[in-house]
């Protein structure tokens, strides 16, 4: 028994600790607020209409963190840069569920490391950070 709680221990010293994400400071070091000084038109680029249910969207970022979620929200704005799914209980990703969206940043792993490939082909742009 005392074996099997070592183990046990053993197995959860080598968790990631979580590492929130700052999404301001992660703006300016990719330059995603000067992506919008070209856009003279008057609309507003990303409404809180065009934001998925739950999450926060400001500035082609959408903020779905520790939702719970299942499964990639629906609806993510197709100018959206940075998407944010850590601590949600995703697993899997689905060939549309990122259709539409032609570059975005992956700062978190939102799929375990086995379904990575997967994530890569449904994210060819993918940069992580």
């Amino acid at each position: 028994m005392r074996g099997f709680l070592l183990l046990c221990l053993l197995a959860l010293g080598h968790a990631k600790p979580y590492q929130p994400i700052n999404v301001l400071d992660f703006m300016r070091d990719h330059e995603i607020m000067m992506q919008d000084a070209d856009d003279d038109d008057d609309d507003d680029d990303n409404a809180l209409t065009d934001c998925p249910f739950g999450c926060q969207c400001s500035l082609r970022v959408v903020q779905c963190s520790d939702l719970g979620l299942l499964s990639v929200p629906e609806n993510i704005p197709a100018d959206t840069l940075m998407i944010d799914l850590q601590n949600n209980d995703i697993t899997e990703v689905k060939e549309d569920d990122f259709k539409g969206i032609n570059k975005i940043y992956n700062p978190s792993e939102p799929v375990s490391t086995s379904d990575r490939t997967h994530l890569n082909q449904c994210l060819p742009h993918t940069e992580p950070i």
